[in-house]
């Protein structure tokens, strides 16, 4: 079930979302928008950590950028 991919992989920010829909299409509102709001937390990690991995790449020689990303992500 969806519920028991959440489970195995947290950080499945489409499993969430696809949780998300099948419990707002089964009427339990508060469970999908936690799980709605989960994907977004999670896609939005995502893009960060994607901006500032194109920022090290063009950066090569600048450490501020990699500290900022072992920071976040840590």
């Amino acid at each position: 079930s969806l519920e028991q991919a959440v489970e195995l992989d947290p950080a499945d920010h489409r499993a969430h979302y696809l949780l998300g829909q099948a419990l707002a299409a089964a009427g339990r509102k508060p469970e999908a928008e936690r799980a709605l709001a989960r994907d977004a937390a999670l896609r939005a990690d995502l893009d960060a950590a994607t901006k500032l991995t194109e920022e090290a790449m063009a950066n090569p020689w600048d450490a501020g950028v990699r500290r900022r990303l072992a920071e976040r992500f840590d």
